[in-house]
C-alpha cells in the first residue's frame, strides 16, 4: 500500500512539514516514482514512522532515534540512560512544586525561616567544623568540607533542596511501621543523598540514628518536619542498615 505525504501525515496525526524534515535529514526518506518524481511512502515506512514517534514520546533525540533505527541493540542502554534522566527531572520538578506550594501560602521570609538549610554564619560554620572534628574523624570532616566547597552555589542549593524533599517524604511515613518497603526506599534515597557530603559507612549511618535523637540541634531541625521524625529515624535507620546486610 502506498501513502502520499498528506495521507501518511493524517494517518499518524503529524504535519507535512515534519515528514519533509525527516526526509531532509535522512531519518525517513520518501520513495519517488521514476516518471514524475512523485513522493510516496509504503507500509514499511509507516511502521518506521510509528517507531520514530514512539521513541520521540520516550524523549529520545532524533539523533538517538536514527541510531536505533540503524541498530536496535542500542535501544536498551539508551532507555536506561533516559530513565535515569527522567528520574532526575521528576525529582527536580517535585522540589520545584514543593517550593511553589510553600510560596503560594507563605512569604519568602517565612519559607526561609522554616527551612532546615538556613545558611550558617561564618562564625557558626567554623564552630560547627571544630566540633565535628573533635567528635568524628578530623580527616573525614575536612574531606567532606572540601567536597562541599567544590560545588557551585546552584549545586549546593539543589543538594539542600533534595534533602528537604527526603525529610518531608520521611515525615509523611512516621505514623506507620518503620521498616516497610516504602520507608526503606526513601532511606536508600537518603543514603545516596549523604554521599554528596561524604561516603557513609554502615557504622556512620547507625551513628546518625543516635545523633538525630541525642543532639539537640539535629532533633530540633528534624522536628520541624514532624515531632515524631527523630524517634522514627532512630528505629528506621537501623532497619535500613539491617536490610543492607541481608542484601
Amino acid at each position: 500500500m502506498r501513502y502520499s505525504i498528506q495521507q501518511l501525515a493524517e494517518q499518524l496525526g503529524i504535519s507535512r512539514r515534519t515528514l519533509q524534515y525527516y526526509d531532509d535529514i535522512g531519518l525517513l526518506k520518501a520513495k519517488r516514482q521514476l516518471d514524475n518524481q512523485y513522493r510516496f511512502y509504503n507500509q514499511a515506512d509507516m511502521q518506521v514512522l510509528q517507531k520514530i514517534l514512539l521513541l520521540k514520546q520516550a524523549g529520545l533525540s532524533l539523533q538517538q532515534i536514527d541510531g536505533v533505527l540503524n541498530d536496535e541493540s542500542l535501544l536498551p542502554e539508551m532507555l536506561m540512560t533516559q530513565q535515569s534522566n527522567l528520574a532526575s527531572k521528576q525529582q527536580e520538578i517535585s522540589i520545584q512544586q514543593q517550593v511553589v506550594q510553600q510560596l503560594i501560602s507563605q512569604t519568602m521570609e517565612q519559607v526561609m525561616a522554616n527551612s532546615i538549610w538556613q545558611p550558617l554564619s561564618e562564625a557558626e560554620q567554623q564552630a560547627y567544623e571544630q566540633e565535628a572534628k573533635q567528635r568524628w574523624d578530623a580527616q573525614l570532616v575536612e574531606q567532606s568540607n572540601n567536597r562541599w566547597r567544590a560545588y557551585s552555589s546552584y549545586q549546593q542549593q539543589q543538594i539542600l533542596a533534595e534533602g528537604e524533599e527526603i525529610y518531608h517524604a520521611l515525615a509523611k511515613l512516621v505514623n506507620g511501621e518503620h521498616d516497610t518497603p516504602e520507608v526503606l526506599a526513601v532511606l536508600q534515597h537518603w543514603h545516596e543523598h549523604l554521599k554528596n557530603f561524604y561516603e557513609p559507612s554502615q557504622a556512620m549511618l547507625l551513628g546518625l540514628a543516635e545523633l538525630y535523637m541525642d543532639d539537640e540541634r539535629f532533633y530540633k531541625n528534624l522536628s520541624k518536619y514532624d515531632e515524631k521524625l527523630p524517634a522514627f529515624l532512630a528505629q528506621a535507620i537501623p532497619a535500613y542498615v539491617a536490610s543492607l546486610n541481608i542484601d
